[in-house]
């Protein structure tokens, strides 16, 4: 396995714990401020840790839309959606890997000149 791809395993795996955690946390602050309507239109305990496992961040934008029914909602919910991944860039950024640890350019294609290309090649001069 080429030593890219370990720092590459290591920041998916970073950034997948990071904006799960996030996510989960961001869920439970909002639901202690909610009333007892809001609360009653948000997730239950098993859809909630579904929603987070599956569609993370995202699942910011339907919990608020939900709860809040409101554009208010929305606007609030992508602005944490917006934070989770900003936070999660934050944190695995120094985790991508050293600079000369590039991938290599993709290899190139040389045409050999062979008695079709050579008439082609002739044409084109």
């Amino acid at each position: 396995m080429a030593y890219w791809r370990v720092y590459e395993i290591g920041a998916f795996l970073a950034s997948f714990a990071v904006t799960v955690f996030t996510t989960w946390a961001v869920l439970r602050f909002d639901e202690k401020r909610l009333d007892d309507e809001e609360r009653a239109r948000a997730w239950l305990p098993a859809s909630r840790a579904i929603a987070i496992g599956v569609f993370a961040p995202l699942s910011l934008v339907v919990h608020f839309v939900r709860t809040r029914r409101s554009w208010k909602g929305a606007l609030f919910g992508t602005l944490a959606t917006i934070a989770v991944g900003f936070l999660a860039d934050m944190v695995t950024w120094p985790l991508e890997g050293p600079p000369w640890n590039e991938r290599p350019p993709p290899a190139t294609r040389s045409v050999s000149p062979g008695p079709k290309n050579s008439a082609i090649l002739k044409r084109h001069e």
